[in-house]
């Protein structure tokens, strides 16, 4: 029995989605969805995204802790354009923080899938659009899950759905799945007692 936790980290729309796989079998989608935070400035704009930040850290704890135990997790990797803001950037960074400590105290592995690495294992191209990304997963998954709800889900939740596919197929083999930005997987001794990382 092995789980699989595919991550599209953001502040206001943050997509994830658990893949299971029994022995022998083809991963299946047990969970899947998006955590959305609305912004509250009574606060202030600094308190208010702290506890927009705290919220997401609690709802991935709970995540985690009901379909416990975890593979892997993944997270799909930046794709900036040159318009970003840095604001933007920033909220990203504390984001994905949150993520990585969160994982990494749970002593759980972690890896960033290069969104043209996403694209090329779901869909066999490395330039396909999101609606291509989406559709495959959909096809993929979509018979399986609650009845047909899979259908109505946003973009954020259907990244978070093809991260977790390649990390179920790209573990599954054995493979580290990185665009060499994020990978803290354990080292593991090799037959002539050196570690490989």
């Amino acid at each position: 029995m092995k789980r699989w936790v595919g991550l599209d980290p953001s502040l206001s729309a943050f997509g994830y989605a658990v893949l299971y796989q029994h022995v022998g079998g083809v991963p299946t989608c047990i969970d899947v969805g998006t955590w959305k935070t609305k912004i509250e400035s009574t606060d202030g704009k600094f308190a208010d995204r702290a506890r927009r930040v705290r919220e997401l850290g609690m709802q991935l704890v709970a995540l985690l802790e009901e379909h416990d135990p975890v593979e892997a997790v993944y997270i799909e990797g930046l794709a900036l354009g040159m318009k970003t803001s840095h604001g933007t950037v920033q909220t990203l960074g504390r984001v994905r923080g949150l993520v990585e400590g969160i994982c990494l105290v749970r002593g759980l592995e972690i890896a960033e899938v290069a969104p043209a690495t996403l694209k090329h294992v779901v869909t066999g191209r490395r330039n396909a659009s999101k609606d291509e990304v989406a559709r495959v997963v959909l096809g993929r998954y979509g018979a399986g899950y609650k009845a047909g709800m899979i259908n109505a889900l946003d973009d954020n939740a259907t990244d978070a759905l093809a991260v977790a596919h390649v990390g179920a197929y790209r573990h599954g083999l054995g493979m580290v799945v990185s665009s060499g930005v994020v990978d803290y997987r354990r080292p593991v001794e090799d037959d002539d007692g050196l570690l490989d990382f």
